[in-house]
């Protein structure tokens, strides 16, 4: 069968990657989500016990990944989890998330989209995110960089291409001059007070985890979660 467990892709079509142009956030959207036939493992870190799953996934990817970029880049991330490929299996995703949206909180301080105050806050929030989902910068960086790299999913020459950019972004990071490391990891921080939350309450767009969610939920989603219920008028 083409794309074989532990076969290393076939380089992707041409065109524009969907990495590049954020067509799929691959990450935020499961792996495991268009495939009615075969119901989807629930976490897509445990493929290995949904063999029947992983067999009809990847035969109907490889019909298609050599036209279809977003089937390339799927079927690619299927291998790196069932191969555990840079330990991927046991990388916390949320760093990236963390990071990003940090970057995203400046961009709309600076356009103006929300005030400084809002932003401070945010970016106290994301702080404390990542404090309670990490133990040092180093380890944050280092679950951003596989992170990265899962989601780019790229052929081995441009990965070697990012691998070698990422370590020389890890140095300007985490390095003995880092920009990160000249901050203290565990310095006395301003406790974020979820001001988006309160922002998006009377929008009525919040929603809470479910009991099952709950019990796969970090410790920062739980708290989140919590402070999304406070805001949550009950129902009569």
């Amino acid at each position: 069968m083409g794309g074989s467990v532990g076969r290393a892709p076939t380089p992707p079509p041409q065109g524009p990657s969907c990495a590049q142009t954020s067509e799929h956030d691959h990450l935020s959207r499961p792996l495991t989500r268009d495939d009615p036939q075969h119901p989807a493992p629930a976490s897509s870190r445990g493929l290995q016990t949904h063999p029947a799953w992983v067999s009809s996934t990847l035969a109907r990817l490889d019909k298609k990944a050599d036209e279809d970029t977003y089937a390339w880049e799927k079927r690619w991330r299927i291998h790196r989890l069932l191969n555990n490929d840079r330990r991927v299996q046991s990388v916390d995703f949320a760093a990236w998330d963390f990071i990003r949206a940090a970057m995203l909180t400046r961009i709309g301080a600076g356009l103006g989209w929300i005030s400084e105050e809002e932003a401070c806050d945010t970016l106290a929030v994301i702080n404390h995110a990542l404090q309670l989902s990490y133990s040092s910068w180093d380890e944050a960086w280092d679950a951003f960089r596989a992170t990265r790299w899962f989601w780019a999913a790229e052929g081995q020459a441009q990965e070697a291409t990012n691998d070698l950019h990422d370590r020389h972004r890890g140095e300007i990071l985490i390095g003995k001059n880092g920009l990160w490391t000249s901050i203290p990891w565990n310095a006395p921080y301003p406790a974020p007070r979820f001001l988006i939350l309160d922002a998006l309450a009377p929008t009525k767009q919040l929603s809470t985890l479910s009991r099952q969610k709950r019990e796969r939920s970090s410790r920062w989603e739980l708290e989140l979660d919590d402070q999304t219920k406070l805001r949550i008028v009950p129902r009569r």
